[in-house]
């Protein structure tokens, strides 16, 4: 039975760095095969493999994907810093810094759990340090506490990506008074496990906690394909 398994799951991720996903029958394909197939580690080989073979930026164009050009706005529109110390979560191959870097930020770090990923925003010298990190598993690569003016994520939270318990470790690598900018496909925090039902009563917790505040939250249409895309603003208020 486990041989089956195996066997299956090597098909199915196989299909997947094929597929590039670049339609919305794609995109929904790769949900399912994240949520139900893939372990972490699968996860991360898959997007290692997708950077690897060129297809990724070409499936995530800025007409298909729209999150790392909305995401890079908001910043823009709220920090007037350009020298603000940014991290990029769940960065890839590297679109939110290249649009940071159009919109005149200078001191962008990109961090992403897929080296494959990673090498290829180092091509194009999306930013200034590259970081192979999982984040929500305890300290993230010795970087200290408060070292950021800003945190990006877009697209970042979905089915087999980062985990709620994440959330308190973003917020640890903010300084007071910095904002985390988070933009996820609005669906996805309603219909699959790891957040259904508990999304929102964890993001109201850490704000009753004292531990950051809610600024604002917007629907963007279209945002990936037809599905609707929400942007998050919060502030570290500690």
């Amino acid at each position: 039975m486990s041989e089956v398994k195996e066997n299956n799951t090597n098909e199915k991720h196989n299909l997947a760095v094929k597929l590039g996903f670049p339609t919305d029958e794609g995109c929904h394909s790769m949900a399912n095969l994240l949520k139900d197939c893939l372990s972490n580690d699968d996860v991360k080989q898959m997007y290692s493999e997708w950077g690897d073979t060129g297809t990724y930026d070409k499936s995530m164009s800025n007409n298909v994907y729209k999150g790392p050009y909305l995401v890079s706005k908001a910043v823009n529109d709220n920090i007037p810093n350009k020298n603000a110390k940014i991290l990029d979560i769940a960065c890839g191959t590297g679109f939110v810094g290249e649009h940071l870097k159009k919109f005149g930020f200078t001191n962008v770090d990109g961090m992403d759990a897929a080296r494959g990923m990673l090498e290829n925003a180092e091509k194009k010298s999306a930013y200034q340090n590259y970081i192979c990190s999982v984040i929500g598993e305890g300290s993230v690569h010795g970087i200290p506490d408060r070292t950021y003016d800003v945190i990006t994520i877009s697209g970042g939270f979905g089915p087999g990506h980062i985990t709620l318990e994440a959330i308190p470790e973003m917020i640890e690598l903010v300084k007071p008074g910095g904002f985390i900018f988070n933009i996820t496909r609005k669906n996805h925090l309603n219909s699959f496990e790891e957040y259904k039902d508990k999304w929102e009563p964890y993001i109201q917790s850490l704000e009753d906690a004292g531990k950051w505040r809610e600024i604002s939250r917007t629907i963007f249409r279209n945002y990936y394909f037809e599905k609707d895309g929400i942007m998050f603003i919060h502030e570290q208020v500690q």
